[in-house]
């Protein structure tokens, strides 16, 4: 899974021409959005192809999870044939 996370509080600075997002080491702050959502080589080119009016499948390994439901939920979402995902765990 790709974890998005979105803060007012984050600041971002330019060290070396790179604008990299700088925050106190061991600190806290308060999260305005948070986002689980599938990533990966296969699923990234599934879902790719499939936006550009593909038919698209994409064959991986999924556990018995909350990542599993993520990735699945997002393949359907894009129309991308998920009876090759093969699921394996407990």
């Amino acid at each position: 899974l790709d974890v998005v996370v979105r803060s007012k509080d984050f600041s971002v600075k330019t060290i070396e021409n790179n604008r990299v997002l700088c925050e106190q080491y061991g600190e806290k702050m308060d999260v305005d959005e948070l986002k689980f959502i599938s990533g990966g080589g296969a699923t990234n080119v599934a879902v790719g192809a499939s936006r550009l009016g593909l038919k698209a499948a994409t064959v991986c390994e999924v556990g018995k999870d909350f990542a599993a439901r993520v990735v699945f939920d997002d393949l359907v979402k894009d129309h991308v044939e998920t009876k090759y995902l093969i699921e394996i765990g407990r």
